[in-house]
């Protein structure tokens, strides 16, 4: 399925319908067990969760983790909560993400990190409708970038996923799985959605990377006395006004 020189080989099964992953690992250098840290005894990526509920049904969303042990207790929460889940390499996601799609008979995947608590669900839906007009390979907000940090949104269909120059291929492509497709914008057919804002939103961060913004993270909910459902334009404004 996943062969060397970061060339893919489909089995014959027929694979018809458009997921969601969201990628989540706990062994995070600067803030560990991040996607469990609880905001109003709700964890992090169940918030997420919940957020992509709103465009995608259960049986289409999958928490990507990896089979380090580190990565147990997240498996032992997505069984609990009967959340889908894979289980792959930790290091390269790329290869994550394709034996993900085949498990799950995915054609092609939105892609969400576990560190966007504000994952802009309006936005995605809006994506996937062009998506599923089958005119695009891709589907971003991110080529360019005029959306904040925490607000990415990417969908890319599997087949194009698979069209790798594996002489052109980094290493570290296999953890940022996007940059290859981004460098090589010519071969792929993709759609980018910009934003309306104003340009001094760019570079607002809503994404988690440290307690730091975990902490950002924890006010901006509390605001609005924590509803995991706030809008991303609602986060984007909060965040502005504890500047």
């Amino acid at each position: 399925m996943y062969l060397k020189n970061n060339r893919i080989k489909f089995n014959n099964k027929k694979i018809n319908k458009l997921g969601c992953i969201i990628f989540a690992r706990l062994a995070s250098k600067r803030l560990k067990n991040k996607a469990l840290l609880e905001i109003n005894n709700v964890p992090l990526i169940l918030i997420i969760y919940k957020r992509v509920l709103k465009i995608f049904p259960k049986k289409k969303i999958v928490v990507a983790t990896s089979n380090n042990k580190s990565d147990d207790k997240l498996v032992k929460f997505c069984k609990k909560n009967k959340i889908n889940f894979f289980r792959g390499d930790l290091r390269n996601v790329h290869k994550r993400a394709v034996e993900c799609c085949i498990k799950f008979k995915f054609s092609s995947f939105l892609r969400v990190c576990a560190d966007r608590p504000f994952f802009d669900y309006k936005l995605a839906k809006k994506m996937k409708t062009e998506f599923n007009t089958g005119k695009f390979d891709i589907v971003t907000n991110t080529f360019p970038k005029t959306f904040p940090k925490g607000l990415t949104c990417e969908i890319i269909d599997l087949n194009a996923f698979s069209k790798i120059n594996s002489k052109k291929f980094k290493d570290t492509d296999r953890e940022h799985i996007l940059n290859y497709f981004y460098r090589n914008f010519k071969d792929y057919k993709i759609k980018n959605f910009c934003s309306r804002l104003d340009k001094k939103f760019y570079n607002m961060n809503l994404a988690i990377d440290n307690k730091k913004d975990f902490l950002r993270t924890k006010l901006i909910f509390n605001q609005k006395k924590f509803n995991p459902l706030i809008t991303a334009k609602e986060a984007i404004l909060l965040t502005r006004n504890l500047n």
